[in-house]
């Protein structure tokens, strides 16, 4: 039964995968195989190089000591004997049975016998003084054994000795295929070696080998290069190219490896809570991976900056040195922007609200802008010792911008959010402000110190931003004057303390606590003393910053002014006794408040102004419980001629005022005076309660001696009480 479909796919899979492995196996084993056989060809040429030129100079010597020889021997030489004497003393290497080849049938008579030969020295401890000449007779006469101390080795024609003497038309195999030195150049191509060694690829465990190669394909393309520039051609421009090509790929494979070995050796994230808590640190603790990429990045610089100067290999591996530059910049930019996220998305998330000191917002910030300026000097250690001298100040410059970018970002949300709603924010935008220009001279000092003038984005990273706080802090001054004056969307609904007067004495207790910035930010507003108000009416009786105590005490009375102005404003449109409620639970909060201040911010005119306005508040509160009094005045005439007028009166006058006392009590409970301000409930009270009673004392002392008890329903003291109930 033939095998499923699905079985056959499988099997060719797992077949497919096989020969894939099989085939990477095989194409390992060609490498290394390509690789010893490059490094043996190469060891072969060099041994050939070596030798050629000691054979050729031994055949030289032997050349010139049988010219000496020939020429001492011929007829007519006057110092023949001191001169072969000579060449046999300086020429030890002429070996004893040297002869001449023999001469040609029919030639020349002057003919050298073997006698002659062998009278010659052919040691250098036989006598180099003149000597007679000797006859073939004489040496044919002379007994070996007297002839030298050693024993002499059979006798040898001339032939034999001729055939022995070595010829230098013909030229042994191994140097037919060498170039003699006079003509011999030497390769500026790489050897196999080399070429192998570099076309494998570096290994992170063996490095000192590549680095070597590389230094030799340096060494030979530097001089071939120059020969070049001088005008020197044939094949220089070639193997230039070649020798470049060669360069530029080891090269290309190192930074590839470094590269990758960054990457792998990139640590997670760093909180940077602990980084400001541990710093100054050892760079080790902050790039753990530090060491296994150090000597492959040093390398890379020894061989860009190298102490003598490589004119050919500094025009190639520059420009890769700096990409390679910007990438491990990329890598190490992007690890910082990772790390300084978290923190810098806590900043946009956290609200705008300012309580006392302790706003979020403002501490996240400070934060994030001192873990950027200790990542700083981190990055710097790191670069200085992954790549030393220019190439780590590069380092520097690529890879901390991509910090001050993620900070200009959220800086730029935070103040965008600012601009929506200004009102609500303005504390935590002049605390930011505040507490961010303390921290610009330390950041402007340590970025001059870490980076060069090539990255402004980042030296202005932080003054950017302050321009436009400090735009936004100038704006808020006037502006929130007018968000005191705007008209709410719904009147109170309530006579309690109103949210404006909460906001503005949060704001004024604030305004000292930010020092002579305050002051400096007022002055700045515009030309005069008084340039928040935008030409508009003074709204205090403040007349200068002097009189007042300075221009932060100006600038509060026209706040107060302001805020007491609105607060009437909103008044009016309630009921009488309501708005003077309003008023006055809003007024007495005011100067309670402004009393326990822990500055001086409210000068001599805003008090004043308080003060008048809560006794007008005061006045007119008290007119409505008058009105109440001068109900018991009222006169009624007889009707029908009926009754005592007088009677009558007593009787509609007292109903009356029972009748408007109940309709006080309820308005009042429903809208009574603040309950955390038991001071003012009590004055305001027993104010009215002795006002009441003393104009209806008088009317029920009259009431009473005329017998209309009956329309009278509670005694002066009973009333008293009665309206002390009403404030408690």
């Amino acid at each position: 039964m033939p095998a499923p479909d699905g079985s056959l796919a499988v099997d060719e899979e797992t077949d497919l995968a096989l020969l894939t492995q099989h085939l990477v196996k095989t194409n390992s084993l060609s490498q290394r195989m390509t690789g010893i056989l490059f490094q043996l060809d190469g060891r072969l040429s060099r041994l050939d190089k070596s030798i050629a030129p000691l054979g050729i100079r031994q055949m030289t010597r032997q050349q010139a000591n049988l010219d000496a020889v020939m020429e001492a021997i011929a007829p007519g030489s006057s110092s023949a004997a001191a001169r072969v004497s000579s060449v046999t003393t300086h020429s030890p290497a002429i070996p004893s049975t040297a002869s001449l080849r023999p001469p040609e049938r029919g030639g020349s008579t002057n003919t050298i016998s073997d006698e002659r030969i062998l009278a010659i020295p052919s040691s250098p401890s036989m006598s180099t003084g003149p000597t007679s000449h000797v006859s073939p007779a004489s040496a044919a006469r002379t007994p070996p054994s007297t002839s030298s101390a050693r024993p002499q080795s059979p006798a040898v024609s001339v032939m034999d000795r001729a055939r022995a003497v070595p010829r230098t038309d013909v030229l042994p195999r191994w140097q037919e295929s060498s170039t003699p030195p006079a003509t011999m150049q030497d390769d500026p191509l790489a050897t196999g070696n080399e070429r192998a060694l570099i076309s494998r690829g570096p290994d992170i465990m063996n490095l000192k080998e590549y680095f070597a190669a590389l230094k030799a394909v340096i060494a030979d393309l530097e001089p071939m290069y120059q020969g070049l520039q001088e005008g020197r051609g044939g094949t220089r421009e070639q193997k230039v190219a070649e020798l470049s090509s060669l360069l530029e790929d080891g090269f290309t494979r190192l930074v590839e490896l470094l590269i990758a070995r960054t990457r792998e050796t990139m640590p997670r994230p760093f909180d940077p809570e602990r980084l400001i808590a541990s710093a100054p640190a050892p760079v080790t603790t902050y790039y753990s991976g530090l060491s296994s990429v150090k000597a492959l990045s040093t390398g890379l610089v020894a061989l860009v900056e190298p102490t003598e100067p490589t004119p050919r290999a500094s025009e190639i591996l520059t420009p890769m040195l700096g990409r390679a530059i910007n990438t491990l910049g990329e890598i190490r930019g992007d690890w910082l922007r990772r790390s300084l996220g978290p923190l810098a998305r806590e900043v946009e998330e956290a609200p705008g609200t300012w309580n006392g000191l302790d706003g979020d917002k403002v501490r996240l910030s400070t934060r994030l802008w001192d873990a950027y300026l200790v990542a700083c000097d981190a990055e710097v250690e790191v670069a200085g010792t992954m790549l030393p001298g220019p190439a780590g100040e590069r380092l520097v410059d690529v890879t901390i911008p991509h910090g001050a970018a993620l900070l200009s970002s959220t800086m730029g949300s935070v103040i965008t959010s600012f601009k929506r709603n200004l009102s609500d924010n303005t504390m935590v935008l002049l605390n930011l402000y505040n507490d961010l220009s303390s921290l610009a001279p330390r950041y402007d000092a340590g970025i001059a110190r870490v980076l060069s003038e090539d990255v402004p984005e980042v030296r202005t990273a932080l003054s950017s931003q302050l321009v436009a706080m400090r735009a936004l802090a100038l704006r808020s001054f006037p502006e929130r004057l007018a968000d005191i004056r705007a008209v709410p969307r719904s009147p109170p609904s309530s006579t309690q303390i109103d949210d404006t007067t909460h906001e503005t004495l949060a704001y004024l207790e604030q305004l000292p606590v930010l020092g002579n910035l305050a002051e400096t930010l007022l002055r700045s507003t515009g030309h005069g003393e008084r340039a928040w108000l935008m030409g508009g009416a003074a709204p205090s009786g403040a007349t200068s910053a002097q009189e007042e105590g300075g221009i932060v005490n100006l600038y509060a009375a026209d706040v107060l002014g302001t805020l007491v102005g609105a607060l009437e404003g909103r008044a009016k449109g309630m009921r009488k006794p309501v708005g003077a409620t309003y008023l006055l639970n809003n007024l007495s909060h005011l100067r309670n408040a402004t009393s326990s201040f822990n500055a001086d911010i409210i000068g001599p005119a805003a008090e004043d102004l308080l003060n008048k306005h809560f006794r007008d508040a005061k006045n007119s509160y008290l007119s409505e419980w008058a009105l109440l009094v001068q109900l018991l005045s009222h006169t009624a005439e007889k009707r029908f001629n009926v009754g005592s007028a007088d009677k009558q009166s007593t009787k509609e006058a007292a109903a009356a005022f029972f009748d408007r006392l109940a309709e006080l009590e309820t308005v009042c409970r429903q809208h009574p005076f603040s309950r955390q301000d038991s001071e003012l409930r009590e004055r305001i009270g027993n104010e009215v309660a002795d006002f009441v009673r003393q104009g209806y004392s008088a009317f029920w002392t009259k009431a009473h001696s005329k017998r209309y008890d009956k329309y009278l329903r509670q005694t002066p003291d009973e009333l008293y009480n009665r309206v002390q109930n009403v404030f408690r």
